[in-house]
């Protein structure tokens, strides 16, 4: 889940305003060029189901705004799914003065967002460099995983993906999770989307959401050295932006047609390579040079 948050601001300089209500829509943004065309019988249908990819959401102005007056209005939207999404304020309206009659005006108010990868659940069985390893599996939860140290005060810098919110609820000020590393290895980490490797639809997705959750876990116990997806030159994560970088490219990433990139070499010799292969129909597996290590 996430906020989003619309500011109004009353512009006139002696009435307040009373009765406003928004209209809010989220959606994924679609390629024209792909889009099919829609027979002439079943152009119904095609609405129905574009309709239903439509998250809407609407605002109420419960209280009056005084003149110049500036208020922030809160929704809270939980994604249905990864990729380039737009969030539009598609119409303000009001019910002023006899609440029975809606008055609504259009907008064009819009922004382009990204949607990153849902986390999912792992099981880690401890690469064999890492002397420290051991098994555990990670939850949604913060304080049912085995890698969980503390919770601490949130710094500027940390992902958002780290705040513990029921904690930061309880105490007033925001706490994120820390976790302690199961050794001092570092990983590199490689994704290789070729659609010859991946031709499930659902099996990609989990890959993206896998990938994107063992990159956060990583980066946040220091171990997470550099990333790469297709053979791309190597990027280092050395802040949180740079996994965010990443979590940006996973967020619109597609399956890729032809066999796998060739790669590029990491310019460092004792790295940890993570890869990433299917295992059956719906599973998938990570690999520590060449060794099954994690598996979701």
């Amino acid at each position: 889940e996430t906020l989003v948050t619309v500011e109004v601001k009353n512009s006139k300089t002696r009435l307040p305003t009373y009765g406003l209500f928004l209209d809010l829509k989220t959606h994924l943004r679609q390629n024209a060029e792909a889009e099919p065309e829609v027979p002439a019988g079943k152009v119904r249908e095609a609405l129905a189901a574009a309709e239903k990819a439509i998250t809407r959401g609407q605002l109420f102005l419960r209280e009056r705004l005084e003149p110049q007056g500036q208020v922030a209005l809160e929704w809270v939207h939980k994604p249905t799914a990864r990729g380039e999404a737009v969030l539009e304020l598609e119409a303000v309206g009001s019910l002023f003065p006899f609440g029975f009659l809606r008055k609504s005006v259009g907008t064009d108010a819009r922004q382009q967002i990204l949607v990153w990868p849902a986390q999912v659940d792992y099981t880690w069985r401890g690469a064999v460099s890492a002397q420290a390893g051991t098994q555990g599996r990670r939850t949604a939860r913060a304080g049912t995983g085995d890698d969980l140290f503390a919770l601490r005060k949130y710094n500027p810098g940390d992902s958002h993906r780290l705040v513990h919110w029921k904690a930061s609820a309880r105490l007033g000020r925001l706490m994120v999770r820390q976790f302690a590393a199961e050794s001092l290895d570092g990983f590199v980490l490689q994704v290789d989307a070729s659609a010859a490797l991946w031709p499930r639809p659902e099996q990609f997705e989990l890959l993206c959401s896998f990938a994107g959750t063992l990159a956060e876990d990583l980066f946040a116990t220091g171990r997470l050295q550099a990333v790469s997806i297709n053979g791309e030159p190597w990027r280092e994560t050395r802040r949180v932006r740079d996994v965010e970088a990443f979590w940006d490219r996973l967020a619109t990433l597609q399956p890729a047609p032809g066999g796998p990139p060739a790669g590029q070499p990491f310019p460092v010799s004792n790295r940890n390579l993570i890869t990433f292969a299917p295992q059956g129909a719906r599973g998938i597996t990570a690999h520590v040079d060449g060794i099954p290590t994690a598996s979701a």
